[in-house]
């Protein structure tokens, strides 16, 4: 018992440095930039177009942080020049239409510092974009919109908004897009998927449907685009290290390790409490008011739960034996 009790340690110790994201996926509405900055105004060249956005506020990263991101017309973004730690959110490749009229900008990229009950944000919105390669006869009513969101807590969002896809010759809806240019059609996304930057081989992906889709240890494709007001979300889990909030946690779990039931006890009020594996998908979330827990019908092993108060959010490992 007590070498299976140090390699689950060991294992816990490696997982609080490379976890640092859970990945939800909901339903919310969609709502367009009012004021914005607009890359067709700023470039002429809609197909390659990249960006660096200067941000007024410290995104945390994994274990850094930084004061700029980099996008570009594939919807990948990064923080140096190098794709080789990418962020890559619904990445396929993009182009918005010729700029016909500038009272008319019907299509674009556009982006905005906001700040949205007092949290800090930028949005970069690809406003009825058209896919690269597209073929079909129809293509001219093909059409994409969504958003990237970045938040000063480091919360990273895809949001959709209206899609028409209905004539697509690259898009199928179960399967995902195509590239059109190769020999032999195959599957190109569009990816999603967080890089680590110092660490390209640390990935947490998402893939699968939009409404069933999972947690992967790699980059991952959409293979169904969700409807309008679809989010999925990449929630930043430790901005502090966990060693330090753990401390300043007045939350206690007990007994644990445990081999079946477990208590958790505070004097502050709890919103909720998410019970997570090893690899951080989601096993169950409980209410705020439940205090007694049982573990019968889960697997044994490393569990990790994610308690949220009122004023702030912990992380607490959890040995099943």
């Amino acid at each position: 018992m007590k070498n299976l009790l140090t390699v689950i340690i060991l294992l816990f110790s490696g997982y609080l440095q490379a976890q640092t994201y859970t990945i939800n996926s909901f339903q919310d509405t969609y709502q367009e930039l009012r004021e914005y900055h607009s890359i067709l105004l700023e470039t002429d060249d809609s197909e390659n177009w990249e960006k660096r956005f200067e941000l007024d506020f410290s995104f945390p990263y994994y274990d850094q942080s930084y004061s700029h991101v980099y996008c570009n017309n594939k919807s990948i973004c990064y923080f140096d020049e190098s794709l080789t730690s990418a962020i890559q959110l619904l990445s396929f490749g993009y182009e918005f239409e010729a700029l016909l009229n500038i009272d008319q900008l019907s299509s674009d990229v556009r982006y905005q510092l906001k700040e949205i009950d007092g949290q800090k944000m930028l949005i970069i919105q690809y406003t009825k974009n058209k896919l690269i390669n597209e073929v079909s006869e129809n293509q001219a009513g093909n059409y994409i919109s969504f958003q990237l969101c970045f938040y000063e807590n480091g919360n990273i969002e895809i949001r959709f908004g209206e899609i028409q896809l209905e004539n697509s010759s690259i898009y199928i809806p179960g399967e995902g897009f195509y590239n059109s240019n190769s020999t032999e059609p195959a599957i190109v996304g569009p990816n999603i998927g967080l890089s680590h930057p110092n660490n390209p081989n640390q990935v947490i992906g998402f893939g699968g449907t939009y409404n069933d889709a999972q947690t992967l240890p790699n980059l991952g494709y959409l293979k169904t685009l969700p409807p309008e007001g679809w989010v999925i979300q990449f929630e930043y889990l430790l901005p502090t290290s966990t060693s330090e909030r753990l401390k300043k946690s007045e939350v206690t779990i007990s007994p644990n390790p445990t081999n079946q039931l477990f208590t958790i006890k505070t004097d502050n009020e709890l919103e909720k409490i998410i019970l997570l594996s090893s690899e951080g998908q989601i096993v169950k979330t409980y209410s705020g008011k439940e205090r007694n827990f049982d573990l019968n019908n889960f697997p044994k092993g490393l569990y990790f739960l994610r308690i949220e108060e009122k004023t702030k959010t912990s992380i607490h490992k959890l040995i099943h034996l």
